[in-house]
């Protein structure tokens, strides 16, 4: 993976299912999906892809939790009043500024002096080239989005794995992922997100902020099988 989100790719089509091979497949395109969320304002469209794909029914994850469910209302409402404009310009005034922008780097969250390129960094970094990942351009390797979207990919190797019937492999995959959130994403993004949630002013992020809280949620539920038990 490459390029300053890995890749850049189109929305991810949404599958059914309650299985943990499906829980891991809808846990990898959620956290895509968030990933392209945090990366860009969405374009004219990923917004026309989300309405025909009809969010409210095709998310990937459990939605009964009263954050998913308030998630998905103001996202759905979003995508029948809001603008591509307006949702760009809320994007614009959270993340770029002018004003005080909404940090999106672990760095900038969990370390004493709050800047750019900490100990977080060359870390995560570390993790994208033990797996042959590698991020080109600028960006600081601890943002957001690209550690969704390294998460995210865990999560489907762990997937292709179990489909594939190599319960040890997937075991392997989702012991990276629980390693990876816990030291990482998980330390940052409830902190995030609630910030988010105050500052945001479109339906558009309020709804992404209240959904990737249940997300992580689920995230928080994911591991490895126990020793013996790789195969169930």
């Amino acid at each position: 993976m490459n390029a300053a989100l890995f890749a850049t790719r189109g929305l991810p089509e949404m599958p059914a299912g309650s299985d943990t091979t499906d829980m891991l497949r809808g846990a990898s395109l959620a956290c895509r999906f968030f990933s392209r969320v945090f990366h860009e304002a969405p374009g004219k469209d990923v917004l026309s892809a989300l309405r025909e794909q009809d969010l409210l029914s095709s998310w990937p994850l459990p939605g009964e939790s009263p954050q998913a469910r308030l998630g998905l209302d103001l996202l759905a409402r979003s995508l029948e009043k809001e603008t591509p404009s307006l949702i760009r310009e809320d994007f614009t005034a959270l993340f770029i500024g002018p004003v005080n922008p909404l940090r999106q780097w672990e760095s900038t969250w969990t370390t004493e002096e709050r800047l750019l390129f900490g100990e977080p960094t060359l870390a995560v970094r570390e993790c994208y080239a033990r797996l042959g990942m590698a991020v080109s351009g600028t960006v600081p390797e601890d943002h957001i989005a690209l550690e969704l979207e390294f998460l995210g990919e865990l999560l489907q190797r762990a997937a292709q794995a179990r489909e594939n019937g190599e319960p040890a492999m997937a075991a392997a995959w989702m012991e990276e992922a629980e390693t990876f959130f816990a030291g990482h994403l998980g330390r940052f993004a409830g902190s995030f997100l609630l910030e988010l949630g105050r500052r945001a002013a479109t339906d558009f992020y309020r709804g992404a902020a209240l959904l990737f809280r249940a997300t992580l949620d689920t995230l928080e539920t994911i591991h490895p099988p126990s020793a013996g038990g790789a195969g169930t």
